[in-house]
């Protein structure tokens, strides 16, 4: 969890936005509080305690509820992997070398964002070097490039957001 700007305000992850939630971590201090165990329960307390001073709309409740159990397992040291929210990756690689080599990159530097990718492989666009790398419909990368410099190109279209 994110704490920057007003006191009590901590910018998460959800769905693949980043949205400010007032009283995140005295929320789930008083999830924790509370004795109950199952997901849903407490679940339903985070999104009742933040729902006092938050908007949440019902199109993404879905998302919330998810960032929400993500949230509180991180605050209770929790392994969060799991929780990750998903984007789609295009990788356009003829060898399955280079795949692998590029899959491994591209979920490694993901995961620094708290991304898991949804993987799609299609031939490369004849019309652009090989291989190439788009995220969330978006051109990363094209032609052959190290490591570091995927994962800068990475880095860069995630700080675009």
């Amino acid at each position: 969890m994110v704490s920057c700007g007003p006191k009590g305000v901590s910018k998460i992850l959800i769905g693949l936005d980043r949205v400010g939630i007032v009283g995140l971590e005295a929320a789930c201090e008083q999830a924790a509080a509370s004795g109950r165990e199952g997901r849903e329960e407490i679940v339903a307390l985070l999104l009742a305690a933040i729902g006092r001073a938050n908007y949440v709309p019902p199109v993404s409740e879905e998302d919330y509820r998810k960032a929400l159990w993500r949230e509180y397992l991180r605050h209770r040291g929790e392994d969060i992997r799991h929780l990750y929210s998903e984007i789609e990756v295009v990788l356009g690689a003829d060898e399955a070398e280079e795949r692998e080599r590029l899959a491994a990159v591209v979920t490694a530097a993901l995961a620094e964002h708290e991304l898991q990718p949804l993987w799609r492989h299609e031939a490369p666009d004849p019309s652009r070097p090989a291989p190439q790398v788009a995220i969330a419909g978006q051109p990363v990368a094209a032609g052959p490039l190290s490591d570091a410099a995927l994962r800068r190109a990475i880095k860069a279209r995630m700080d675009d957001w």
